[in-house]
């Protein structure tokens, strides 16, 4: 393999650096080796007079015909591992780093009419691994309305068992954090602020709609409700 990819650098010293590149991380990062592999297809094809078309794909394609299948078809793994590589890092393997960079060899030969002596082999592309379905949060909300010298505090509760508040403590933003509550049985009744500052909670909630929690005016505070939603996932 050295002497061919010799051979292509005494042609393209960039490309063979390249390759060399790609097979010294194939090991380590896999990810990016398919990547540099894409780029390197890249800057092939787009020296490549015949080769038309705004996308690689159909630059690739428009080689049909006046470039062998073989040449063609390395060309399109060479793409799609690269995209593999870029969008799919978890994906990439050595194996499919062994395969991309004897086709980008193979088409580095062709382009520079040099003889390669590498074997060719049947193409087998990584097995996708589908990823999780996303969760979508669901949420309830919450206004604990000013009681004695306490100021009034809005809470939101989220599917994922987690009831949330901001509010100010003598002027000192607190961030309030309790995991395990039930989202479906949790009831306004079941919880009261002031346990944490005070020894015992007095201050009691009532439930309310995602747009009155959303405008209700905190004292000395902006309405951080909106905000939380979105660092969380809900629109």
């Amino acid at each position: 393999m050295i002497d061919v990819i010799n051979q292509i650098t005494a042609k393209n010293a960039h490309l063979g650096k390249g390759i060399l590149f790609a097979a010294t991380h194939m090991r380590e990062d896999p990810a990016i080796s398919l990547s540099k592999c894409r780029a390197l297809l890249e800057d092939i094809v787009n020296s490549v007079k015949q080769a038309e078309g705004y996308g690689l794909n159909d630059r690739i394609a428009s080689l049909n015909g006046q470039v062998s299948d073989t040449i063609v078809t390395q060309m399109h793994f060479i793409r799609k591992m690269g995209n593999i590589g870029t969008h799919a890092a978890s994906d990439a393997n050595k194996q499919s780093c062994a395969q991309c960079i004897t086709c980008l060899i193979a088409v580095a030969c062709w382009r520079y009419d040099i003889e390669n002596t590498l074997p060719t082999f049947k193409l087998v592309e990584p097995k996708l691994v589908s990823a999780p379905p996303k969760v979508t949060l669901q949420a309830r909300y919450f206004i604990a309305d000013a009681i004695h010298r306490t100021w009034s505090k809005v809470a939101v509760l989220t599917s994922d068992g987690v009831l949330y508040s901001e509010y100010l403590h003598y002027m000192n933003l607190r961030v309030f954090k309790r995991d395990g509550v039930d989202f479906t049985t949790f009831k306004a009744s079941d919880f009261r602020f002031g346990a944490d500052e005070h020894g015992h909670g007095y201050q009691p909630l009532r439930e309310v709609t995602r747009e009155q929690a959303q405008a209700f005016q905190l004292t000395s505070q902006s309405n951080w409700v909106a905000g939380y939603l979105a660092k969380i996932g809900i629109r």
